[in-house]
């Protein structure tokens, strides 16, 4: 996966977990009996492995990761756990884990992780794997690495192959639609905008069960990775607020304009790089410079339009070190097209409201995204 190295080159070392290199084994272990694994967890693992790589070198010794009673925050947590083994194994690093795992539903997907290939070290696990991480469509997983290289047409292709993986499971067909589209744009943007590979994963989580209640429920979990020095909004502030495209559109100079009254509430925080994140999400807007782009189909729009049929949903952006959460209540859009991610839906005049643009745990060289909806519906039989 293209630039996979830049997220141990952005997190620095010093880790908390101690190192010791015996008899060729560094072993990095961690109880998490009373804790979440979570991106703190995955900084800690980064500094510590650079640590070490700073002490013994990057190469040949194997790396084995005790983790005990593992309770993964989300689904984009171990995602960026397979990341850093992806990476280890391509230097020459033999990767063992030794890990217990409590799944929740927006987690079950750890059960068809590459991960469990490293469960036993060995040469023909680290082909799996790397087999494994950029491809698989099996039972409840979907698993795509799409090349930077692939052409515009590709990505109807890739709506259709989503959809068709999701019928097996959800049997509302906006609902696959939305997902698709969500997926297929968000790929789509990494190819016109980062210019860099993308990892999509998707695992559909069923038989959830909720207290008294006799209903379905099923959860649909969605990572969207890139890793790319260019971060979310990087085009907003070169081509809209420090370029000359407003000269193309008035929509242009809409952006300029709300963030001229922005500038006053800038603080440590909430910067203008929240506010080019925040700016990402307008209806007909792009960072790209290009006269004739006019941006995508609503992203926003439709995760909200997801989360209205979910009976619970968690969803979040990172990129850089600024996470954006999607709040369904914050969605909603005015009649011009504009967002404000706030109570008034006020994008030209207020700041999203409190906790929507936060710190995130780690720095990410690029974006993620983690998308949870908890989904009422029919069961589908499957043969």
């Amino acid at each position: 996966m293209e630039n996979i190295e830049l997220i141990f080159d952005k997190n620095g070392n010093n880790g908390s977990i101690k190192i010791n290199l015996k008899q060729g084994e560094l072993i990095i272990q961690k109880n998490f009996q009373d804790s979440l694994f979570n991106g703190i967890t995955i900084g800690e693992i980064i500094k510590t492995i650079n640590t070490a790589h700073k002490k013994y070198g990057k190469y040949k010794y194997n790396i084995v990761l005790i983790l005990k009673n593992v309770n993964f925050s989300d689904k984009l947590t171990y995602i960026f756990l397979e990341c850093i083994c992806y990476y280890l194994l391509n230097i020459g690093h033999p990767v063992q884990i030794k890990m217990s795992v409590n799944n929740k539903i927006n987690t079950r997907g750890i059960y068809s992780s590459p991960l469990k290939l490293l469960m036993d070290m060995g040469n023909h696990n680290k082909i799996k794997y790397l087999d494994s991480f950029k491809f698989e469509i099996y039972g409840y997983h979907y698993r795509r690495l799409i090349s930077k290289n692939k052409e515009i047409d590709y990505f109807c292709d890739l709506y259709k192959e989503i959809d068709s993986f999701l019928k097996s499971f959800v049997n509302d067909d906006k609902s696959r639609d939305d997902v698709s589209q969500v997926v297929t744009e968000l790929a789509g943007n990494v190819f016109e905008h980062a210019e860099t590979d993308c990892l999509i994963d998707i695992d559909v989580a069923p038989d959830y069960k909720k207290p008294n209640d006799d209903n379905y429920y099923y959860g649909i979990n969605i990572a969207v990775v890139n890793f790319s020095e260019k971060l979310l909004g990087d085009d907003i502030i070169k081509n809209i607020l420090k370029g000359d495209k407003v000269k193309f559109n008035d929509r242009y100079s809409y952006v300029l304009k709300a963030n001229n009254n922005h500038e006053k509430f800038f603080d440590k925080n909430y910067t203008e790089n929240d506010f080019s994140i925040i700016t990402t999400f307008q209806r007909n807007i792009s960072g790209r410079n290009d006269k004739f782009q006019t941006g995508g189909i609503g992203l926003s729009k439709l995760i909200k339009s997801l989360g209205n049929r979910a009976e619970e949903s968690y969803c979040y952006v990172i990129s850089g070190k600024r996470c954006l959460k999607f709040y369904n209540d914050l969605l909603e859009y005015d009649d011009d097209g504009w967002i404000g991610f706030n109570d008034s839906n006020n994008y030209l005049d207020m700041k999203p409201k409190e906790n929507v643009v936060t710190d995130g745990y780690i720095y990410v060289p690029g974006t993620a995204y983690n998308f949870c909806f908890i989904m009422k519906g029919e069961r589908i039989e499957n043969d």
